[in-house]
């Protein structure tokens, strides 16, 4: 009798996990849509930025602001973004892992340039002008690097379940400071993509300086591949995005919109705020991209453990049968052998 209640403990153990883990995918689930929809939101500016960028770089007189020019300084400095919480599957492993390939690719690039050198003075010298500085967003990012010894410039938390512009705002100033100081001649991120809600991709992009390649397919990424939110890919904003990419390549075109605007205070003035608003807009689409993710991992993830739990409840409930139906055919066997045994 001890082992059938230990049985019946058990299934009602697993059957408490899987309510927990059931209504924590239909909270991800949620979650995961606002993050989408807050990325869609953003479409709309980003296509009128695109365009006025576009009229802007026909005008000769308007020099490119800094944050399109690539500084003298050989670092690089790379953004690693994971979540703040776990229970994602292998969402922050796959970053991660990335991001430990990417900085041992930079140093192998270190090793040879040392090799090359002609003096040991020279090879120190390209060894610290190519160096890699690593900052992170995100408490597993944190962790990671701190538990391997891998120095990290700093550290942002608390980005939340559905990422505000405002809270995004740290992290664009620190990396747009950074840049425009000219240590570094890129700035890389390596975050996870969010494509499908089953399909989730950890990628490293290069976000400044800025390009147009760069930004249009950051403007593109604003809407999944498939899914609910797949049709904004397509339909009527199809003809508007195929005309912004035309004008952005074609001088042609960009020439012809050139009366389209009056700039005020001024054509440079207006260039330099509208490539630091598209930089603050890919920063933080990136940690849209990466709670979107987040959440459909997180969903996935516990799907898998609700499903996994309701097998183990069907065996443990089976066996318990067994069990049970042992023991009655066991008093029953006894109860008859003492019947006859009295006859």
């Amino acid at each position: 009798m001890a082992a059938l209640n230990d049985i019946k403990k058990r299934i009602s153990s697993v059957g408490n996990t899987r309510k927990i883990t059931k209504a924590m995918e239909v909270v991800s689930a949620t979650k995961m849509r606002k993050s989408q929809e807050r990325a869609l939101k953003a479409r709309g500016y980003a296509f009128t930025a695109f365009e006025l960028l576009a009229n802007l770089e026909q005008n000769k007189e308007v020099k490119k602001p800094a944050l399109f020019m690539r500084p003298k300084g050989k670092k690089t400095l790379l953004i690693v973004i994971t979540s703040d919480k776990g229970l994602a599957g292998s969402l922050n492993s796959n970053v991660l892992r990335k991001a430990l390939a990417f900085l041992a690719d930079q140093r192998r690039l270190l090793d040879d340039r040392a090799d090359e050198a002609y003096s040991a003075k020279s090879a120190t010298s390209q060894r610290e002008s190519a160096a890699c500085d690593v900052i992170v967003a995100g408490k597993k990012a944190h962790a990671f690097f701190k538990f391997r010894n891998v120095p990290v410039a700093k550290a942002f938390f608390g980005h939340g379940d559905f990422a505000d512009f405002d809270e995004v705002k740290e992290l664009t100033e620190f990396v747009k400071t950074a840049f425009l100081s000219g240590d570094y001649q890129r700035v890389v991120a390596i975050y996870t993509n969010f494509r499908s809600t089953l399909k989730q991709e950890a990628v490293i992009r290069e976000v400044l300086p800025l390009k147009n390649q760069n930004l249009w397919e950051f403007i593109e990424g604003l809407a999944p591949e498939h899914g609910r939110y797949a049709d904004e890919r397509r339909g009527a904003a199809d003809e508007r995005r195929s005309d912004l990419r035309k004008s952005a390549v074609s001088a042609n075109l960009r020439s012809s919109a050139s009366s389209e605007y009056l700039f005020e205070p001024s054509p440079q003035t207006v260039y330099r705020e509208l490539a630091e608003r598209l930089f603050q807009m890919i920063i933080y689409h990136v940690i849209l991209e990466a709670n979107a993710s987040e959440h459909s991992a997180r969903m996935v993830a516990m799907k898998t453990a609700s499903e996994n739990a309701a097998e183990i409840v069907d065996d443990l409930t089976l066996l318990y049968n067994k069990g049970r139906q042992s023991k009655i055919t066991q008093e029953l066997v006894e109860i008859t052998s003492g019947s006859d045994a009295v006859a």
